[in-house]
């Protein structure tokens, strides 16, 4: 048994390599006389946001407002927010300034950990006034 895992931004690249990796698997199997019996499945699909959401307006705000510059990038990783868009409900990650992150040696500075509760309640604070 093999587990394997595609990731892309582009949809379109997306399939591509999916497709190329089973038809790999397959070309070497036949090679070996064995067979093949793969199962794709999607975990998650992609989102694409820009400084024209109004979340990413409102993540902006709330980060200048703890004194720290905004930077947006576009990420490969999955995660909840990735089901939650698909779903129609806007929302972004934000980092949390994590150095060597999922590795055994992450970690996260304490100014960097305050500096992030202080962005949660500004966060609060910000959508407060918006609703």
């Amino acid at each position: 048994e093999l587990e394997a895992e595609a990731r892309s931004r582009d949809e379109r690249k997306l399939r591509q390599q999916t497709q190329a990796m089973v038809e790999a698997l397959e070309e070497v199997a036949r090679a070996h006389g064995a067979e093949v019996k793969a199962q794709v499945q999607r975990a998650y699909n992609g989102f694409t946001l820009s400084e024209e959401d109004e979340i990413v307006r409102l993540a902006m705000r709330a980060i200048e407002a703890v004194g720290v510059t905004p930077r947006l990038e576009a990420s490969g990783g999955g995660s909840d927010v990735n089901i939650f868009n698909a779903h129609g409900i806007a929302c972004t990650n934000l980092s949390t300034g994590m150095m060597r992150a999922h590795t055994t040696e992450e970690w996260i500075a304490i100014a960097d950990l305050v500096r992030c509760a202080r962005l949660v309640l500004e966060l609060i604070r910000a959508d407060h006034k918006e609703g």
